[in-house]
């Protein structure tokens, strides 16, 4: 996991620059080792991002975690407990980072070229 915030902002510079290798990648090869590298950024910066929220939100009463998953969009209650809830507020928040977003331009751009991280099944 990423600890500190610099080592956090060269993750999000590194999918960018990812993100602009991936368009140039002339081989599959080239761009699979983009992609696998770029997942491997994403979910460290998930991971962070959860823990973040963890912390953050943690320490809500019951209602004010209802009210903040409302304003997310994520369902908390009965079907949702209130762990799965927090690292949920984590991904709403992570999902919208420039980060997160370099990282699906690498994996849209990666499947329109038919290179995928999971071998064809055919």
């Amino acid at each position: 996991m990423m600890g500190t915030r610099g080592e956090h902002e060269g993750a999000v510079e590194e999918l960018l620059t990812l993100a602009g290798a991936a368009a140039r990648a002339a081989a599959p090869d080239e761009l699979l080792a983009i992609l696998l590298r770029g997942r491997e950024l994403y979910f460290a910066g998930l991971a962070e991002a959860e823990a973040l929220a963890r912390s953050r939100y943690g320490v809500l009463e019951n209602r004010e975690l209802q009210a903040m998953c409302r304003e997310e969009g994520v369902t908390y209650g009965v079907v949702m407990p209130r762990a799965e809830a927090l690292a949920a507020l984590g991904y709403a928040e992570w999902r919208r980072t420039p980060a997160a977003l370099a990282f699906v331009g690498i994996a849209e751009h990666a499947a329109r070229e038919g290179v995928c991280v999971v071998p064809d099944q055919r």
